[in-house]
């Protein structure tokens, strides 16, 4: 099926959804992010922070905001890398709901199928965390990122990478290190 205007990408399987808007997506994900951490910080105490970040699928269907504090872990003995544990995990959530209303055109009208371009749609949440942790929170050790369920999936490291400084990148590969290795042992 084709849209007026729409050009499918080579390999592309649009049968039925409409391309995804990048323009609308990077407007909402921008003044998602930025009200979700005004009124997180004006909730939490930024210095309490440990993480701080949108999390996903792995088909980038979704993004939702979580978070997690120093406080929060010593109270409740979970993963210090699991996101669906945090204390603050879904927090301020509907600050997204335009994200998810522009992340709703990847569908095929079925629900079949939901086709977007990843790379850019990671790059594109790369970059507005990065500039995101530099007007909210600076050179802090906050980690920020892309998460996932499988934090130790490739591109959450990527993630990290591309948006907090080496140090604090690298604190966090040596922080997820133990729970991979939980994970292998566990299956």
């Amino acid at each position: 099926m084709e849209f007026a205007g729409a050009v499918a990408a080579p390999g592309s399987v649009y049968d039925g959804a409409v391309p995804i808007a990048y323009d609308v997506l990077e407007s909402a994900l921008a003044t998602a992010i930025d009200t979700y951490l005004r009124q997180l910080i004006a909730q939490v105490d930024p210095q309490d922070l440990y993480a701080v970040g949108l999390y996903t699928g792995g088909e980038l269907s979704y993004v939702a905001p979580t978070a997690n504090t120093r406080s929060a872990l010593a109270m409740s003995p979970g993963s210090r890398w699991s996101p669906p544990d945090w204390a603050l995990h879904l927090t301020l959530a509907e600050s997204f709901q335009p994200v998810e209303d522009a992340l709703a055109a990847g569908w095929t009208d079925d629900f079949a199928t939901f086709d977007i371009d990843e790379a850019r749609v990671r790059e594109t949440i790369h970059r507005l965390l990065g500039s995101a942790r530099q007007r909210h929170f600076g050179d802090t050790e906050i980690v920020m990122g892309l998460f996932m369920g499988g934090m130790a999936h490739p591109w959450v490291e990527a993630s990290v990478a591309a948006i907090n400084p080496p140090e604090v990148a690298q604190t966090f590969r040596l922080g997820l290190r133990p729970c991979t290795a939980a994970n292998d042992r566990h299956g």
